[in-house]
């Protein structure tokens, strides 16, 4: 019989002090710029408690990127809806996640952030939506329909570091979620992208 094995408390606290360290670093400075000896400093460790867990900085971002990602898809998709893959709840689910993990988030698509981690979370959202409506309506959409989606996902990208900056709050989920919605809704409703 196999037990699926739950990762020690200590190792998760751990990498979360760590990659919580790498995001304040990174409201300062550039990824590229980042010692291992400023994060163990911010992350109050030591080197070798740095070296159990990662290889280099890289591999630390790559890492949290990661995980950020795959807990990101979770949280949204978890609320995706069969006829309707852009709903007010996952709106709500997003940037419930979003809040609970600001302060990394913040750091991965502010300025000093990386942009790749960005555009594979946006493309991936484009690969899901054309995938879903295509099978869905049974349809196959044009070229353009992929620009009109990353248009609209980058409004919400928008609104999600306009709302970092000016400090998110979980009692404030219900309503950005309902504007970024109303704002970016009718641009995935939009049927005029069929072949």
């Amino acid at each position: 019989m196999t037990h699926s094995r739950t990762p020690d408390r200590r190792i998760v606290r751990t990498r979360r002090n760590i990659q919580n360290a790498l995001a304040q670093l990174m409201q300062t400075k550039s990824v590229e710029d980042i010692t291992v000896k400023e994060l163990v400093t911010a992350a109050d460790i030591n080197r070798s408690t740095f070296y159990l867990h990662y290889q280099n900085i890289e591999d630390l971002l790559e890492h949290t990127e990661d995980d950020i990602h795959a807990q990101l898809k979770a949280a949204v998709s978890s609320s995706w809806e069969d006829n309707n893959p852009f709903s007010l709840a996952c709106c709500e689910n997003y940037f419930s996640f979003v809040c609970k993990y600001s302060s990394i988030i913040q750091a991965l698509i502010s300025t000093h952030g990386d942009f790749k981690f960005v555009t594979e979370i946006v493309e991936g959202c484009i690969d899901y939506l054309v995938k879903n409506i295509e099978e869905r309506e049974e349809v196959i959409l044009k070229k353009e329909a992929r620009l009109v989606f990353y248009y609209g996902l980058m409004g919400l990208l928008g609104i999600t570091r306009n709302w970092l900056a000016f400090g998110c709050s979980e009692e404030a989920v219900k309503d950005v979620a309902r504007i970024a919605y109303v704002a970016i809704r009718p641009i995935f409703a939009e049927h005029q992208y069929r072949l």
